[in-house]
């Protein structure tokens, strides 16, 4: 994994995949992924608001970003996960073959997968963690 560090933004390079991480307002950020050389020039974002307090840090497994109370981390082997004051939020479901994954090595899954359209563009699917508390209701289930 190579991380490139901005003043308000970490760009993570894996592979032919570009993920970008960049502060966007208070609190917040913003996540774009892409598999072709470089991002689109087109905005279609909500609009940037003020940020403060961003700081991007190297840390021993990754790659670090805060924005006031939000952060993101970017493991060395790809996987991001999302916090609120050090509190965990989300984490991507990814599973490979190496021994800083915690899970099983059964399966290698990938959390985001890329779909290239014919004629150009793509779909990019991002799967998470479920939490401890989520349930699942619907089709007979209580």
């Amino acid at each position: 994994m190579q991380f490139i560090f901005d003043t308000k933004s970490l760009t993570a390079k894996q592979g032919n995949e570009t993920l970008q991480i960049m502060a966007w307002g208070n609190n917040a950020l913003r996540i774009r992924s892409t598999v072709f050389p470089q991002f689109t020039g087109e905005n279609r974002a909500l609009q940037r608001g003020e940020t403060q307090n961003v700081s991007v840090v190297r840390e021993n497994d990754g790659a670090r970003i805060t924005n006031g109370k939000i952060s993101a981390f970017v493991h060395n082997n790809g996987w991001l996960a999302f916090y609120c004051e050090k509190k965990l939020l989300l984490k991507e479901y990814y599973r490979d073959f190496s021994l800083a994954n915690p899970h099983s090595p059964s399966m290698k899954l990938k959390a985001r997968e890329f779909k290239p359209f014919s004629g150009g563009g793509g779909l990019l699917t991002v799967r998470f963690e479920a939490q401890p508390q989520e349930k699942f209701f619907g089709m007979g289930q209580y």
